[in-house]
């Protein structure tokens, strides 16, 4: 089952969006944008069986918004903000 992947709260702009893009002009967190994106194609390939990402459900937001979260390192990419 696919899913189509809009990024919180405008779609295709906004804060998360934007995050992404920071993440991929800094030479130093390419490889966490990378990552990211590749997650988040495996996800829309794979819908929500997908057993290796980490991804809930957000209820303080209005409609049907979920997080995905992915370690580095180690750490977990805890982030306020919803991814997608």
């Amino acid at each position: 089952m696919k899913l189509t992947i809009q990024f919180y709260p405008d779609g295709e702009t906004g804060c998360v969006m934007q995050y992404l893009e920071t993440l991929r002009l800094n030479p130093n967190r390419r490889k966490a944008h990378d990552k990211l994106k590749f997650d988040l194609a495996v996800l829309s390939n794979e819908g929500l069986r997908c057993r290796f990402l980490d991804i809930k459900r957000v209820t303080d937001v209005p409609g049907s918004v979920w997080e995905l979260r992915r370690e580095f390192r180690g750490h977990s990419l805890n982030s306020s903000r919803p991814l997608a």
